[in-house]
């Protein structure tokens, strides 16, 4: 997750693909709903290590 790992913004990540405007919105949810389960107990799941996780959560989540 680029979000995370190379502290992208979710807006900016999305906006690489080439979607029409409902998949952008069904995509931005999805983004969201990750974020918001992404922790200590999940991060290998999202291809990023423990403590870029960490440092994600301490510096506050992204949120679009």
């Amino acid at each position: 997750m680029r979000i995370v790992r190379d502290r992208q913004s979710p807006t900016t990540v999305i906006a690489e693909f080439v979607l029409g405007p409902e998949d952008i919105i069904r995509l931005v949810q999805v983004v969201k709903e990750d974020l918001a389960r992404l922790g200590e107990h999940n991060f290998a799941r999202y291809r990023v290590t423990l403590e870029q996780v960490c440092t994600s959560i301490a510096d506050g989540r992204p949120q679009g």
